[in-house]
């Protein structure tokens, strides 16, 4: 298992990371220096909703540098059930900190969308952090969905000794 690890932006990602709503709810002004979204326009994003916002909100969730904003922006995203806020969240898989990734998962496990089982299986099966993965399971433990039963199949053979046990409970519960 391997985690992607954070590196530095290019030039190019730099400029793309900073991002404006497409609402008129926020103004010109709010930009914080850096040009990073503030929590004022973060908000905005979410009440939008828009392809393009949703998207915004991913690149916060990946590289804003405030902790608190990216945890604002999964927060927001966890209300939106639907295919592009499940994959802005997931931009947030290749952060180097397990707390935040285990909240991404948290915030997955109570989205309605469809989406976000798949991506509780990309956490079984990418993430480093044992921890990380037992949460995913816990979480898909009550999933309904089909796909769920699959990846906790496929969690009852991790090399964490937790994860599989907390999967195997899990499969006899679906029974």
């Amino acid at each position: 298992r391997t985690g992607r690890a954070l590196r530095e932006p290019d030039e190019d990602q730099a400029q793309q990371m900073s991002v404006k709503p497409t609402t008129e709810s926020a103004s010109a002004g709010d930009a914080s220096e850096g040009g990073h979204p503030t929590q004022t326009e973060i908000e905005a994003m979410a009440i939008s909703g828009s392809p393009t916002d949703l998207e915004n909100l991913g690149k916060v969730v990946a590289h804003h540098p405030d902790a608190q904003m990216r945890y604002l922006a999964v927060t927001l995203l966890g209300d939106i059930p639907n295919h592009r806020a499940v994959l802005a969240i997931e931009r947030g898989f290749g952060d180097e900190d397990p707390m935040f990734r285990s909240y991404l998962v948290e915030t997955l496990g109570t989205n309605e969308a469809l989406d976000s089982v798949r991506s509780l299986g990309h956490v079984i099966f990418g993430d480093p952090d044992p921890s990380v993965r037992l949460l995913a399971v816990s979480n898909l433990t009550f999933r309904e969905e089909e796909p769920a039963r699959g990846f906790l199949r496929d969690a009852a053979r991790d090399p964490d000794p937790a994860v599989r046990r907390a999967a195997a409970t899990a499969l006899r519960a679906f029974r």
